[in-house]
């Protein structure tokens, strides 16, 4: 791995380099954006921590969070990048529809990128999958979910499908990711699930949309 601005990075990657600030983060702006909209502070899930750009800001707003990575060379710079921070929990994990495994691919059309990896299930993977609603009790956090932010790269409407009892238990600000990536499958599927939950969407900036309860 490599340190640039303050942040290690894959040895591998040739995006972020380009497209870090001066503090090292990425995107805050979204992040920024979504947090005004998120009154409560208690525990933030960071869903595609990539090597924790924004956990790092998560954790100074938040009493407690939880950030998951399933490829290996983010995930240890994500380590590395909170290792200051104790009310950050680590997981070398991903979150789908079920638990099992999935393998981490490159996309080869962005070459470089490593917050590009994609995942597939698959039973011979060499990461594990979760679900949001088998992981929060087995934690035993004290907190409620009050945020939760999604980036990964497709698998959006799986995450959400796992999430479910957790979402409408707790009705968290969810800032995800939605974009087009090319490959098969319907991108704005998870875009309708969560309006199906009763989540609204109250802004957006750049792909990154902000949902809301309005109860919230």
């Amino acid at each position: 791995m490599k340190r640039f601005k303050g942040t290690w990075l894959p040895d591998e990657d040739t995006y972020f380099e380009r497209h870090l600030d001066e503090l090292g983060g990425f995107q805050t702006d979204h992040l920024h954006t979504a947090l005004r909209h998120t009154p409560r502070r208690g525990l933030a899930v960071d869903i595609g921590a990539h090597v924790g750009t924004m956990t790092r800001i998560l954790a100074r707003e938040f009493t407690t969070v939880v950030a998951l990575e399933p490829d290996l060379d983010s995930f240890m710079c994500l380590l590395k990048n909170t290792e200051s921070w104790a009310n950050v929990t680590t997981i070398r994990a991903a979150l789908g529809a079920h638990a099992g495994a999935c393998r981490v691919y490159r996309d080869l059309t962005r070459p470089g990128n490593t917050g590009a990896h994609f995942l597939v299930p698959t039973p011979d993977g060499g990461a594990l999958m979760d679900t949001l609603d088998h992981l929060l009790p087995r934690l035993s956090l004290r907190e409620p979910l009050d945020f939760v932010k999604i980036d990964v790269e497709g698998m959006e409407d799986d995450v959400l499908v796992g999430a479910a009892d957790s979402f409408l238990k707790h009705r968290p600000t969810i800032m995800m990711e939605v974009k087009d990536l090319g490959r098969s499958g319907d991108y704005l599927a998870a875009d309708r699930r969560l309006k199906a939950m009763g989540a609204t969407p109250v802004d957006r900036v750049g792909k990154d949309v902000i949902y809301r309860w309005s109860d919230r």
